[in-house]
């Protein structure tokens, strides 16, 4: 059964959160879980699941029916480890192909005490899939990955091990730089264009993380950012709830750079169940023309009931124009925080403008708007501004200063000058133009 829908502004696409793109309409279907893909090849099977392959933005990737993460494909890697070896737990350290195993199953591991006796290996691989290292850890293995050629491993009560070599082990002490970068289970950040990305951090260079602050979800904290991933370069998908009194509502976020997104609402898609605040989407890939989400909704532990499931199908030509416009504004860093806007800041004639309540509260002013005149005023410390929309004459302590570009109202938000802002108020700003980042200090 596939149904074909038209979402007129935020009943589909919902600005709520951290969105920062207005779509005038999107349209997308509903598919029987089940259905065909077109682009989807099936190339093999494990563990009795089928594994498909498909090609997105020029690459390939591959991914198993069901739950499944997106991973990339290339033939030799994948008819090695995949089809030879019967796993997808791999790596590529920049040096050797690295996989681990244990002795006994997930599930006994889980359920038991076994997994303090039995054993788990991590095996090394150069880029001809000769087994270069082996070593037999003291106990199950949970999780393993390789950051900066720092090899670690954890056990199942959060124990963890590292080492230089991966052949001696010793106790890790992980600092929260590291934490951040040991995040995922198998990678120890996910990489895209020059950028790497975890859950509400990011970095520029692969080293230093920072933080993401997302408006309107900077300090809540009843909220929930759930697993991140690039479904297929150069997508990134993240599941988010928020929580208030009376609501769960869940959104699955798009964006190409984790710092800017467009939210969908996952609470408007219909069910046909009462009961639409639990749901989530588990899988989540992209063709070269559609974008695909699998739903379901989440049952209690005590439920006996099937979830339900879906597909909805979205033509990338519909969101990919405002995708690009995100990865190309500047971004924001303040108290060594990025600012995830709504709004975009946009640049104009040279000059950069960002919505002013967020900022600055942040920077603990107090923001004022008088609806009437249409004037904003920021006050903090021993100094007070004054503007009005499209007027480039401000007063700073009642005297009239002019700033290079006047405040604009973009989008229903109050967009202004950062640096003629920032600067009146005693900061200092930085621009980087190869990074696109603002800094204000």
């Amino acid at each position: 059964m596939k149904k074909v829908i038209n979402v007129i502004i935020c009943s589909i696409l919902t600005f709520m959160l951290t969105s920062n793109i207005v779509l005038a309409q999107v349209s997308y279907t509903i598919e029987d879980i089940n259905a065909d893909v077109p682009g989807l090849t099936q190339i093999g099977e494990l563990g009795g699941k089928n594994l498909y392959k498909f090609k997105c933005d020029g690459n390939e990737y591959y991914m198993f029916s069901g739950k499944s993460r997106i991973i990339d494909y290339k033939k030799d890697v994948f008819d090695f480890f995949v089809k030879k070896l019967g796993t997808t737990a791999y790596i590529w350290t920049g040096k050797y192909y690295m996989i681990y195993s244990n002795d006994i199953s997930w599930d006994m591991a889980y359920n038991t005490d076994q997994w303090k006796t039995s054993h788990g290996k991590i095996m090394l691989y150069d880029e001809n899939f000769n087994l270069t290292k082996e070593y037999t850890a003291p106990s199950y293995i949970a999780e393993a990955g390789c950051d900066n050629g720092i090899y670690y491993y954890k056990t199942l009560d959060g124990t963890t091990y590292v080492s230089s070599d991966a052949e001696q082990w010793e106790l890790g002490e992980r600092n929260p730089e590291q934490t951040r970068k040991w995040h995922d289970t198998y990678i120890s950040a996910d990489y895209v264009g020059e950028q790497y990305i975890l859950i509400n951090h990011m970095s520029f260079d692969g080293d230093k993380f920072y933080d993401i602050c997302y408006e309107k979800n900077c300090d809540q904290v009843k909220s929930f950012s759930g697993e991140l991933r690039t479904v297929a370069a150069p997508y990134i998908i993240r599941n988010q709830r928020t929580f208030s009194e009376n609501e769960t509502h869940s959104w699955i976020g798009i964006s190409k750079d984790n710092v800017y997104y467009t939210y969908i609402d996952l609470n408007s898609i219909q069910f046909g169940n009462e009961d639409k605040k639990r749901v989530e989407a588990y899988k989540v890939f992209a063709t070269d023309d559609y974008l695909y989400m699998e739903l379901e909704e989440k049952m209690p532990f005590s439920s006996s009931k099937i979830p339900q499931q879906i597909r909805i199908k979205i033509p990338l030509s519909e969101i990919e124009a405002e995708l690009n416009a995100s990865i190309e504004a500047p971004i924001v860093v303040y108290n060594n925080k990025i600012l995830g806007f709504e709004n975009v800041p946009v640049i104009e004639n040279g000059n950069t403008l960002v919505p002013i309540r967020f900022l600055f509260e942040q920077m603990g002013a107090d923001v004022d708007w008088e609806q009437s005149t249409q004037t904003a005023t920021i006050s903090q410390n021993n100094t007070t501004i004054s503007f009005d929309i499209n007027n480039p004459v401000a007063r700073v302590n009642g005297k009239n200063a002019t700033m290079n570009i006047p405040a604009q109202l973009i989008n229903g938000k109050t967009m202004v000058p950062v640096r003629f802002l920032s600067e009146e108020l005693g900061y200092t700003v930085n621009w980087d133009g190869d990074k696109r980042i603002i800094t204000i200090e």
